[in-house]
Formats: structure tokens, C-alpha cells, sequence
């Protein structure tokens, strides 16, 4: 993945980095959802927001998310990071 992307710069701001696992927690966290909404995505097929399944429980690549975010990403992306950088991500 390049190291420049919008969604690169999400990861690396909620302290993860390309090739990591993330847990739904987690992967909320990147993307400033509710765990819930994660979940309605998957249930419903609304994004092509690829996960892995073990057993029951899921989890997500980073490089998906990375991914996701680019393809959401419309516009002047350096903007977009500035005002997303200044989020307080919650622990």
C-alpha cells in the first residue's frame, strides 16, 4: 500500500499499522463508527468492507481498511487528513 493515503494516515493515527489484525473494536476505532455499525455493514453487505472470519469471530485486516477508506476518499485528501488527524481517537 502507498505510505502517503488517506487511509494509511487513519491507521497510522489510531496507532496501527499495514499488516496488523484488528479486532471490530479496533477497526471501529480507525473508521469513527460504533461497533454496531460494523456489523449491520456486514450483515447487510452494504460496504465491500472485506473481514475474516475464525470460528465466531471476526476481524479485519488492515490493508482493508486502508483500502476502504481510499475508495471513500473524494476530493482534496490533504484536508480530510488535517481535519481526521485531529480527532481524539478513544482507547
Amino acid at each position: 500500500m502507498e505510505n502517503n493515503t488517506f487511509g494509511t494516515n487513519a491507521l497510522l493515527s489510531a496507532g496501527f499499522h499495514s499488516g496488523d489484525i484488528l479486532t471490530p473494536a479496533q477497526a471501529a476505532r480507525v473508521l469513527s463508527v460504533r461497533i454496531s455499525t460494523l456489523a449491520n455493514w456486514r450483515c447487510a453487505k452494504r460496504y465491500d468492507l472485506h473481514y475474516l472470519k475464525v470460528g465466531s469471530r471476526i476481524y479485519y485486516p488492515a490493508d482493508a481498511l486502508i483500502a476502504f477508506l481510499d475508495r471513500q476518499t473524494r476530493g482534496k485528501t490533504h484536508k480530510i487528513y488535517r481535519a481526521f488527524s485531529s480527532i481524539d481517537f478513544i482507547h
